[in-house]
C-alpha cells in the first residue's frame, strides 16, 4: 500500500512531473505529447488495476474491453 504522503506529494506535484515534446503529424503539423514521469505512470497503473478495472463499463463500450481491438478481424 502506498504511503498518504507519497501519494499526496505526486497529486500536489503532478504538473511538474510532465515532460512535453511534440512530434510531427503525417499533415505536416505538431502533435504535443505530455509524457508522465515513471512516478505518475506507476500511481496511474495503480489506479487502473485497483480501481478503475474492477468498475463495470457501459454495454455500449467497447474501448476498455480486455481483449478488444480496433482492428478488424
Amino acid at each position: 500500500m502506498l504511503e498518504e504522503e507519497y501519494i499526496l506529494n505526486i497529486a500536489q506535484t503532478s504538473a511538474q512531473r510532465y515532460k512535453k515534446f511534440h512530434i510531427k503529424k503525417r499533415n505536416g503539423t505538431l502533435r504535443t505529447i505530455f509524457q508522465p514521469s515513471k512516478e505518475v505512470k506507476g500511481f496511474q497503473r495503480i489506479i487502473h488495476d485497483e480501481v478503475l478495472k474492477k468498475l463495470p463499463s457501459h454495454p455500449a463500450s467497447t474501448a476498455y474491453k480486455e481483449g478488444s481491438s480496433i482492428k478488424k478481424q
